[in-house]
């Protein structure tokens, strides 16, 4: 990388590298944090800015048009996308605290959205899980979503960079789930 340019400079270089398929060789980087082209604040900045562009969309032209809030429409997704849970899981899963999925999960059992029942082997524990017009809510969404906003909020990535970008966070976000700090 040239002595003296911007990060920016240095990213846009990176990038045409490894567009002209020159990525399969090594490459030193300079700048950044730790001899790296990869800045924390940066990177931090893009992911939480990225996640409330898209947030807005969905609450703004799906969620409140529902009926929903964006943060009981994550938990409906939550359970769509796994098994029943518990709601300390839900919390645990969206990052959200306790009381927050209770409130959620109130107004979506009230809208019959979602069920809670005790776990079958007699505990306290509460199983959350869709009801039939909970999944087809969250159906009508995948449906809404195929229709048009993907090809704004990702317009300028390939087919093929969506599957890396997604490769990589799903993997950063499975090494940070509970996030563990070390002393």
């Amino acid at each position: 990388m040239a002595e003296g340019s911007t990060y920016k400079e240095q990213l846009d270089q990176l990038a045409q590298t490894i567009e002209a398929g020159a990525g399969q060789a090594p490459i030193v980087l300079g700048g950044g944090a730790r001899g790296t082209l990869f800045h924390p604040l940066s990177f931090g900045h893009h992911l939480v800015q990225i996640a409330k562009w898209i947030e807005r969309d969905v609450e703004t032209n799906f969620a409140r048009p529902a009926g929903l809030t964006f943060a009981a429409f994550r938990m409906m997704a939550a359970l769509e996308l796994g098994d029943s849970r518990s709601p300390s899981e839900l919390a645990d899963d969206l990052s959200v605290s306790r009381p927050s999925v209770t409130s959620s999960l109130d107004t979506l059992e009230g809208a019959g959205l979602v069920t809670r029942s005790r776990h079958e082997d007699g505990g306290r524990k509460l199983l959350i899980e869709l009801t039939p017009k909970g999944r087809a809510t969250v159906k009508r969404f995948l449906e809404w979503l195929e229709d048009q906003p993907r090809a704004v909020w990702f317009e300028p990535l390939s087919p093929q960079e969506l599957i890396i970008l997604d490769h990589l966070l799903s993997k950063a976000s499975g090494a940070l789930h509970p996030v563990q700090r070390r002393p």
